[in-house]
């Protein structure tokens, strides 16, 4: 009787078990076959129509790309030749760069190629020279050129396609020309219209809207992070593509439940002895227009009781801020910054201190080998720059951020002990020279004789002889205390 009764249990357990299981399947819960980014509605291949939007208008994404591109340029690089002359002697190529900074602003050009490249895979900045005269010309190789005459930036929403060289042709994998569409990227957004004319006085309009590019007009910027190849970088949304997806879901679900909350309505009981002849027609015409604004009094006859529903208060910020500690724990972007209430501040805080330091990694690792040099030396190349007298030039960049007063005074008491402790060594050196040394960090040109000598006491560790206590006389019959003699 009891192993029928065991039986019994064991199959009602299983069958409840198996009913289990089917519920969690039709809900959805079945871990086996769970797939995530199904059931986060997440976008598993957003392109870049989709990153080019989220930039444009989400409130993340926007910083992410541009967050890097703005510290990296907040102050131009400084181009020098490498021949050595007086410093008040401008070389004709410094004087050409500097030139081609008054005249077309190349480092504007440079930062605006470096975000729209952040955008998606790449970028392109095109040279406009003189040695062509419409449109057609930009698909033939540029050799040789007087001026510089414009350039135009793009993202890779405007690459309509690229042509790259096969085996044997010299640039095998890498672009001969690209198809470019002119008109503006972000017609769609604003929904501007452009007219594309082939002069100032012409008045054809019969230009096209798009055009082939010849590479040796066209400076290609990768996105920071390049992959398996030299044209497509790592997109900088890309990473954190789901996080932004997150917080977008979590502001615009948050601002359409705060919306209806706010929307309060009445509950009114009528009383039950109440007669309305019109079925309440005329009593719910006059709520909706008291509830709009427009009867500034609100009529209660017959009504029992009036009940306002009230609204909820919504705080997204529960789920908003764990996404952005992913955001900035992600790309190396400190908080503040992505809150955007970094401006005005110095680095003070170690975040800032360790985002600083990437950046000046990516101005020494990508900014100035993929934007600054290459742009200089495509115009050295083509004879519109001239080549620097010392065989090649250096591109430096100031420091990205300043100290704030903390830091200064420890750098300066630092310096002062520095100082102090080699006054005595080298009595040669007066306090205007340490004094320039204590503030604009600069150490004094020595001469080895001007250092005075060291006793070989104090060199090894030992105190000045100046500040040894006094010899004791030797003590009497051996050493011997004389008291003790006296006993």
């Amino acid at each position: 009787m009891s192993s029928n009764t065991d039986a019994n249990r064991t199959a009602n357990a299983a069958d409840d078990m198996s009913l289990r299981w089917g519920l969690l399947n039709e809900l959805g819960e079945d871990r086996g076959d769970q797939d995530t980014y199904d059931v986060f509605n997440w976008d598993r291949n957003p392109d870049i129509d989709d990153y080019y939007a989220s930039f444009l208008r989400s409130r993340y994404g926007g910083p992410v790309v541009r967050a890097p591109v703005e510290t990296s340029w907040r102050d131009p690089p400084t181009v020098t030749d490498e021949q050595d002359t007086d410093t008040d002697t401008e070389t004709e190529f410094e004087s050409g760069v500097e030139s081609l900074e008054n005249t077309h602003r190349i480092w504007n050009y440079g930062k605006r190629v470096d975000v729209l490249a952040g955008i998606g895979e790449y970028g392109v900045l095109i040279l406009e020279l003189d040695d062509i005269d419409g449109p057609d010309g930009f698909k033939q190789p540029a050799t040789e050129a007087n001026e510089l005459t414009g350039l135009r930036p793009f993202s890779q929403k405007s690459i309509i396609d690229i042509k790259k060289g096969g085996p044997g042709s010299g640039r095998w994998g890498e672009p001969i020309g690209y198809k470019i569409d002119l008109t503006d990227e972000d017609d769609e957004e604003d929904d501007v219209a452009t007219t594309i004319f082939q002069s100032e006085d012409s008045e054809d309009t019969t230009d096209p809207d798009e055009m082939w590019v010849h590479h040796s007009r066209v400076i290609h910027v990768p996105s920071d992070g390049l992959l398996d190849d030299e044209i497509r970088g790592q997109p900088r949304q890309e990473g954190v593509w789901n996080t932004l997806t997150d917080i977008e879901k979590t502001m615009g679900s948050a601002a359409e439940l705060a919306y209806r909350a706010s929307a309060w309505g009445l509950a009114i009981n009528m009383a039950k002895d109440v007669n309305l002849p019109d079925g309440g027609d005329q009593q719910r015409e006059h709520v909706n227009r008291w509830y709009h604004g427009l009867e500034p009094i609100l009529r209660t006859q017959g009504a029992e009781n009036i009940k306002n529903l009230g609204g909820v208060d919504i705080d997204p910020s529960t789920i908003v801020e764990p996404n952005i500690e992913a955001l900035a724990a992600r790309t190396g972007i400190p908080q503040k910054i992505l809150k955007g209430n970094e401006s005005g501040e110095t680095a003070g805080s170690q975040d800032l201190r360790e985002f600083y330091g990437k950046i000046q990694e990516r101005r020494e690792q990508f900014v100035t080998p993929q934007i600054v040099r290459a742009v200089l030396q495509r115009l050295i190349d083509l004879g519109v720059l001239s080549a620097p007298a010392g065989g090649d030039f250096e591109i430096e960049w100031p420091p990205v951020a300043e100290q704030d007063e903390e830091e200064q005074s420890t750098i300066h008491l630092n310096r002062a002990k520095v100082a102090n402790n080699l006054q005595t060594a080298v009595p040669g050196y007066g306090g205007e020279e340490w004094t320039e040394y204590v503030e604009e960090g600069t150490f004094p040109d020595l001469d080895p004789q001007d250092i005075a000598p060291m006793d070989p006491a104090e060199n090894a560790g030992a105190p000045p002889a100046a500040n040894q206590p006094p010899a004791q006389p030797p003590l009497p019959d051996g050493g011997e205390d004389e008291e003790d003699d006296d006993e």
